[in-house]
């Protein structure tokens, strides 16, 4: 058969819900239709890692059946496809973590985040690519991983960014309504930005990490990607501890670095530059920061991480035949092991007093907002150059180390033509909250309706 490739026409979840409520489309038809996108334009784009069709097929049926019983109760996300990194285990499917060592790794048990979902009656039809292992230990060039570099639906010729590039493609195309990723120090925030979805980054514990691959023991969280804040909610509200939906934000303050856009590419300032005035618009209550409000907390982070993935990864790390497709990352791996314990241990203390850091923020203001890059996303095969650290870098680099939630928004299109992004942060444990303001510059602006051109023009055979 013949479908448009973008046949579940970029809905959102609540869209989906009311046409299969309204009889208007089956479980079945939107996974299929999932399906041809997956396997054509996401594969194009090297989004999958695979497809999870015959239990995406029995799980549709078993989704039209309940619906069909009138007097049964449904949730929400019933009958609606989904896709997750290869980073979570799905005991019908190779979970590779984008490396050839691992490519026929497989687990008898789903991650708990799938098995919750699937009990709501989401359907699994995918698990999507990522940079391999995450892309610990910095590799030379962005973009190694089994299934090659994640092609940005918006320009292909450019990065979709790491290591939930997988995910963010399949949100963007339209493949899926929402996906699952995972972030250490960047992984949900950058691609979700770079693609023009929104991005949900977890405070860690919200959301079990039972079957998923571990690096940082006290640095990795779950994100949600999706088209709007409200699609995040809906899928977090599923996944979360103890929800509490947040109400109460209409005098919320907002703390801001002055002229951060100022540190912006060129390409991307005029965008940002109107994008922050529609925030402000929206919460007017503005705290102004100095540039150093948020520290340089680069190196603790990146200490953590070494010395807690060189932990994870001690077996393969001994295996004289692991090997990594790039032998630079791979180095930056491994000297991991050579950290003394009074380097990890500075490193934990200094996460202290970034705590403190924010804590003292946070007296002053609810919720803190950047951007999410100070630049669009980059052409293939561009070196990862070690640049001076923008706000948008510090305050992503801090939230990851302090554990702070935050979502990236799609707030317009830069003179390049390609996506740029919004980062709102919140206190430890307010997921809430941030959704809630999400949602409230997204009920003003309409950049999260904007969808890559060109893709929803190709049909695809199948």
């Amino acid at each position: 058969m013949t479908v448009a490739a973008t046949h579940l026409g970029y809905a959102t979840i609540d869209e989906l819900a009311r046409r299969l409520k309204a009889r208007e489309t089956s479980s079945t038809e939107l996974v299929e239709q999932s399906l041809v996108v997956l396997e054509s334009v996401g594969v194009q784009h090297n989004a999958v890692a695979s497809l999870t069709v015959d239990r995406a097929r029995r799980a549709a049926a078993i989704a039209d059946q309940r619906r069909a019983t009138r007097n049964l109760e449904t949730s929400d996300l019933l009958g609606i496809p989904f896709g997750v990194k290869d980073a979570f285990a799905a005991s019908d499917a190779p979970t590779t973590w984008g490396s050839e060592y691992f490519r026929d790794q497989r687990f008898d048990a789903d991650a708990a985040t799938v098995s919750r979902l699937e009990r709501a009656g989401a359907v699994l039809v995918a698990k999507l690519s990522m940079s391999e292992l995450a892309g610990y230990g910095t590799p030379s060039v962005s973009g190694a991983s089994l299934q090659g570099p994640a092609l940005n639906p918006w320009n292909p010729k450019r990065y979709a960014g790491g290591s939930s590039g997988g995910s963010a493609i399949a949100v963007a195309i339209g493949a899926v309504p929402f996906a699952l990723g995972t972030e250490t120090a960047g992984s949900v925030v950058s691609p979700a930005a770079f693609c023009g979805i929104t991005g949900l980054r977890t405070t860690p514990g919200r959301i079990s990490t039972t079957g998923v691959l571990t690096l940082s023991r006290t640095l990795d969280k779950i994100g949600v990607m999706a088209r709007t804040a409200r699609d995040c909610w809906t899928v977090f509200s599923h996944l979360a501890r103890e929800v509490r939906p947040y109400t109460t934000g209409s005098h919320l303050k907002v703390g801001m670095v002055h002229d951060e856009v100022g540190e912006s590419y060129p390409e991307a300032a005029t965008a940002l530059s109107r994008a922050i005035d529609e925030f402000t618009a929206v919460f007017p209550h503005v705290i102004t920061l100095d540039r150093s409000a948020y520290g340089d907390w680069s190196q603790p982070l990146k200490t953590i991480m070494l010395a807690e993935g060189a932990f994870a990864f001690r077996t393969q790390l001994a295996d004289p035949a692991f090997r990594l497709s790039d032998s630079k990352q791979e180095a930056g791996l491994r000297s991991g092991t050579t950290l003394f314990a009074g380097d990890y241990l500075a490193a934990m203390r200094a996460r202290d007093a970034a705590r403190s850091t924010f804590r003292r923020l946070f007296s002053r203001c609810d919720l803190l907002m950047s951007v999410s890059r100070p630049f669009t996303a980059r052409p293939l095969g561009t070196p990862r150059a070690s640049e001076p650290q923008s706000t948008a870098d510090r305050l992503r680099v801090a939230a990851n180390l302090v554990g702070l939630p935050g979502v990236t928004v799609p707030c317009g299109l830069a003179a390049d033509g390609l996506p740029v992004g919004l980062h709102i942060v919140g206190p430890l444990r307010s997921d809430e909250r941030v959704l809630f303001a999400a949602q409230q510059y997204q009920a003003a602006t309409a950049h999260h309706r904007r969808h890559p051109p060109g893709v929803n023009k190709r049909d695809v055979a199948r």
